[in-house]
């Protein structure tokens, strides 16, 4: 499997788990990102791939930060907030807010 194909099969399954975790039904998470039922099940199936703006809304619906939902480790799929001591210190402190900012300017349409 190659990195994006990898990457997506992560994104599609950690989704899945955080949805799943936070007892959200993939119609009320559709709507709240302002995509169809049928769409939110294509993501989750690995049959698409979400914009940078989408991965946001879908991030804050799910009261995660956005980065999670692309993290291979298990531990932080859980839905319990359990994750971020899954994580190293370095990566939360230095990694997280730059990507929280590139994932903040997609949501208001700035193209990165």
């Amino acid at each position: 499997m190659e990195g994006g194909e990898r990457l997506g099969a992560i994104f599609s399954r950690n989704l899945r788990l955080m949805r799943e975790g936070k007892g959200v039904r993939q119609r009320e998470l559709a709507a709240l990102v302002g995509v169809s039922p049928l769409y939110l099940r294509w993501l989750e199936g690995g049959e698409r791939t979400p914009t940078l703006g989408l991965l946001g809304r879908l991030a804050e619906a799910l009261e995660v930060p956005p980065w999670t939902l692309l993290c291979e480790d298990g531990d932080l799929v859980g839905g319990d907030g359990g994750w971020a001591d899954a994580m190293g210190r370095r990566f939360r402190e230095e990694l997280g807010p730059l990507v929280d900012e590139l994932f903040a300017d997609a949501r208001r349409g700035r193209h990165i």
